[in-house]
């Protein structure tokens, strides 16, 4: 198992919902059916994240919408979200975590000299508080923003370094990732050969 070289992506954001693919697919289903607004289409095709602009997803709002969820490799069982819109369809994200009932952790990451850098964990727990902490770049400033309990893998020394870009990195959040059991640094979380995704499209 090699490592997935996640440094370069330039705008890394994705969801994990601790529950099965299908058990997800079918919340989606359900939620997209009840979208008046627009027309979606759930597909089922080979795993391609390149279809949802992993790694470049969009800031227009003019861009249609698109989103993969697959089961990965993990322990927990994991299924995974992707979309390809830059707050990683946040507001779809949180209606399947409210319906599916089960643990969701949201990942937004932008490398190292990306203008607007932002950092951001958010994690849900039924019964609980939703976990927000976040580092971003405001014009020619840093801003720092936390909410909700502390949870047990989180390195809350490092919120306390002085420089604010420092107190959260996307290594922090790979390594929080890792410290549920969730590996999004290994080739096999990401790996499409011979998978494949439930797509959610916009038609």
């Amino acid at each position: 198992m090699g490592q997935a070289d996640m440094s370069n992506k330039p705008h890394l954001v994705f969801s994990c919902f601790l529950t099965e693919v299908d058990h997800v697919a079918t919340a989606l289903g359900e939620t997209a059916s009840r979208d008046n607004g627009s027309v979606y289409q759930l597909i089922r095709s080979p795993l391609d994240l390149e279809e949802v602009a992993f790694g470049k997803p969009s800031s227009s709002g003019r861009t249609k919408k698109k989103a993969v969820i697959f089961e990965a490799q993990a322990d927990p069982v994991c299924t995974v979200l992707v979309s390809n819109i830059a707050d990683g369809w946040h507001t779809l994200v949180n209606v399947l975590s409210a319906r599916l009932n089960v643990p969701c952790i949201q990942i937004n990451s932008t490398a190292d000299g990306v203008i607007n850098a932002f950092n951001q964990f958010e994690i849900q727990v039924p019964g609980m508080e939703s976990r927000v902490v976040h580092a971003l770049e405001d014009g020619d400033r840093w801003v720092f923003f936390e909410k909700g309990p502390i949870q047990p893998f989180e390195s809350p020394e490092h919120y306390k370094k002085r420089r604010i870009r420092d107190r959260l990195r996307r290594q922090d959040l790979m390594a929080y990732l890792e410290a549920l059991g969730i590996d999004a640094q290994s080739e096999d979380f990401w790996k499409g050969e011979g998978r494949h995704g439930i797509y959610l499209v916009q038609v």
